[in-house]
């Protein structure tokens, strides 16, 4: 959906991106044993869609 809206990059490997975007959040809660909060969420989201947006 998003690359037919030209929101994200055409050349987008979507599995390796669903892989960046979910890793982090994976890696927080089972091998850091850590609580994810709003801030760290958004702040993944931010950095994901910047890495994937088109330009």
């Amino acid at each position: 959906m998003g690359i037919h809206a030209g929101i994200i990059q055409s050349e987008i490997d979507l599995d390796i991106a669903l892989d960046m975007l979910f890793s982090p959040i994976y890696l927080k809660i089972f091998m850091y044993r850590e609580n994810i909060d709003t801030n760290f969420v958004n702040g993944l989201i931010r950095h994901f869609m910047n890495g994937i947006a088109t330009r």
